[in-house]
């Protein structure tokens, strides 16, 4: 038996297959919430979702970003919720940032002062290895 492992990231492919996975995110799907406590201050609601879309059984999460009064700052989505993460942390320039997984990249970077997500592309992507 012969397995494809072509790389379909960053191909009109894979933005269908995200497209259609997201169906997860509404509907009957979400199963339960749990809150985590950050530094600095900060909190993270993240809500899980099972369920099985296009044949495929998904587990995927949405996880908002909330300051000490439980204000919205930022919310990102993963369609595999294995490995989850989200940490805070103060760099050497003093600012603020929330290291997180997702989808993908691996992680991804946000800054609070500047309210910008850095991404986690390696300089590979996009390429066939």
């Amino acid at each position: 038996m012969k397995i494809d492992m072509k790389n379909i990231a960053y191909t009109a492919e894979y933005r269908q297959q995200r497209e259609q996975r997201g169906a997860i995110f509404s509907g009957g799907y979400h199963k339960s919430t749990e809150t985590l406590t950050l530094a600095y201050g900060y909190s993270a609601a993240r809500r899980h979702y099972y369920g099985k879309i296009g044949g495929c059984n998904i587990t995927a999460s949405e996880t908002v970003l909330m300051d000490s009064s439980d204000a919205e700052i930022y919310r990102w989505r993963n369609l595999d919720d294995g490995g989850d993460f989200a940490e805070m942390i103060r760099h050497s320039d003093g600012r603020l940032y929330l290291i997180f997984r997702i989808d993908l990249y691996g992680y991804g970077v946000y800054d609070l002062a500047g309210g910008s997500r850095m991404g986690g592309r390696p300089p590979h992507a996009g390429r066939r290895l």
